[in-house]
């Protein structure tokens, strides 16, 4: 998201005194990398939500070998191995790994004057964020090389973090939406060349945004099905979300879309922006556009957190301190705050999109409850790091927010873990407790089947088979908070 000149400039001038201060972070980060990893390691005694069935198994020991779950046993019939790392949890909650499908990592390309070194500091800390979250696994819903290689240090386990897949640059018309992070799309070029070009990089999906010319969004998404490089992303103003599901797009993000289709008959033209049809559509038409959705297996990413926000009227100027105060705020970076408060999304231009976000908040949740009820893959996603939206903690706010529309815990819990596993193709390996699955694993202190906030007390974690400790979580983020703390005066 841009930022005004002016602000942008005072903060540069400020980042090249503040790259002495983070030199230390890079050495420090690698030191203890091996502390938690154990070829055989048991977890005794937790009650499994395992996500393969709507129950809570009891007393369960769960084994895990070079990364991968052996067993999950009653704690009474288990054999322990005598070299195993033993964690033991008796009355704690076990779940699966849980799934952030729409984050945006790091900065925008248009931000090359951030010193490279603070930038890699905040990107570094952020994917600590997520696994200290309980978040394992994230959809990256804009990329660059830069993201390629992330993918690569995180998959050797170079750098901590969740397991990462990345869309590449957004694609849009002209002109695009956003001065930076863009490829240009018109009539006239040879998208089947775009699309394999796109491919060949090697990024998991090819993002969609919302000024691409109808015909050219459609002939975009039937090449993209055909080169094998799935289609995410919004449905754009000039588009419709029939033509969406009809030309097989995978995901459709924030809702987008939907508003245009659901007005009642007769009405007018509606406002300019991607979300003025909220207030005012037909609810009886929710029930339909739900089961074409599921029909034609396309998954939805609300982002009801950040739509939320972004609605908030804390954008209209009203004071910020209740949310920058929320549990979590003190691991964000201030440059990140800066980024925040000076984005357009809150400022005067924008008013008249926060004002009817507001007023069609409750219409997308009434949605997100039909496409559940239709069948369709619905995917907890947050938008970090977008306006105010914490990276890892706010995951546990958008499952929130699908209970208060109406899905239950376990619902909503499904959305984090097995729908995902299953939208990524890996429903044997993500998303599930169970003997071959990968050791993604959240130990948490109390049942979220029954209180879907349980997520957020979260007492340990396991990545690829490495275990953090509820120990060593808190004296990661303490190191977060007191290097923020170090460089807070300086914005």
């Amino acid at each position: 998201m841009p930022m005004p000149h002016n602000i942008r400039a005072s903060i540069v001038s400020l980042l090249v005194v503040l790259c002495g201060l983070i030199s230390y972070a890079g050495a420090e980060e690698h030191s203890d990398s091996n502390d938690g990893v154990h070829d055989v390691t048991v977890i005794i005694g937790a009650n499994v939500v395992s996500m393969t069935e709507d129950r809570v198994l009891k007393n369960r020991t769960v084994l895990i070998q070079s990364g991968r779950i052996v067993s999950v046993m009653p704690a009474a019939a288990a054999h322990i191995p005598s070299n195993a790392k033993e964690i033991y949890a008796e009355g704690k909650f076990l779940i699966p790994g849980l799934m952030d499908m729409h984050i945006h990592l790091g900065f925008p390309d248009g931000y090359a004057e951030i010193p490279p070194k603070l930038s890699e500091k905040i990107t570094h800390d952020e994917l600590f964020l997520y696994l200290a979250s309980g978040v394992t696994t994230v959809r990256n819903m804009r990329g660059d090389a830069y993201h390629l290689r992330l993918r690569d240090k995180l998959a050797s386990g170079e750098i901590l973090g969740p397991r990462f897949h990345t869309a590449g640059p957004m694609v849009d018309g002209d002109p695009p939406v956003w001065p930076a992070g863009y490829e240009i799309l018109v009539a006239g070029l040879d998208v089947k060349r775009f699309v394999s070009d796109y491919k060949d990089k090697g990024y998991d999906f090819l993002k969609t945004y919302s000024n691409l010319a109808p015909d050219v969004y459609k002939e975009l998404l039937d090449e993209a099905q055909s080169a094998g490089i799935r289609a995410v992303g919004h449905v754009g103003t000039q588009a419709d979300i029939g033509s969406a599901i009809e030309h097989n797009k995978s995901s459709i993000e924030h809702l987008t879309g939907y508003d245009r289709v659901m007005q009642p008959e007769g009405a007018g033209p509606l406002p300019a922006g991607p979300y003025s049809g909220w207030p005012s559509i037909d609810q009886d038409l929710m029930p339909l556009w739900a089961q074409k959705t599921a029909s034609a297996n396309v998954a939805v990413c609300p982002t009801l957190v950040t739509l939320k926000h972004l609605g908030s009227e804390f954008g209209d100027g009203a004071e910020l301190s209740q949310v920058l105060s929320r549990p979590g705020m003190e691991f964000i970076s201030p440059l990140r705050k800066q980024f925040w408060l000076h984005s357009p999304f809150f400022s005067e231009s924008w008013s008249e999109t926060r004002e009817m976000l507001r007023a069609g908040q409750a219409n997308r949740e009434r949605m997100v409850k039909e496409l559940f009820q239709a069948g369709a893959p619905v995917l907890a996603g947050t938008d970090a790091s977008s306006g105010f939206v914490m990276p890892g903690f706010d995951l546990a706010t958008e499952l929130e927010q699908f209970v208060l529309a109406g899905l239950s815990p376990f619902a909503a819990l499904a959305a984090a873990t097995v729908v995902p596993a299953h939208y990524l193709r890996q429903e044997s390996e993500l998303g599930v407790i169970r003997s071959g699955a990968y050791a993604d694993m959240v130990l948490l202190k109390d049942d979220p089947t029954k209180d879907i906030s349980a997520v957020r007390g979260v007492v340990g974690v396991m990545s690829k088979g490495r275990w953090f400790s509820q120990k060593e979580i808190a004296a990661k983020l303490q190191e977060i908070r007191v290097y923020n703390e170090s460089i807070q005066d300086n914005f």
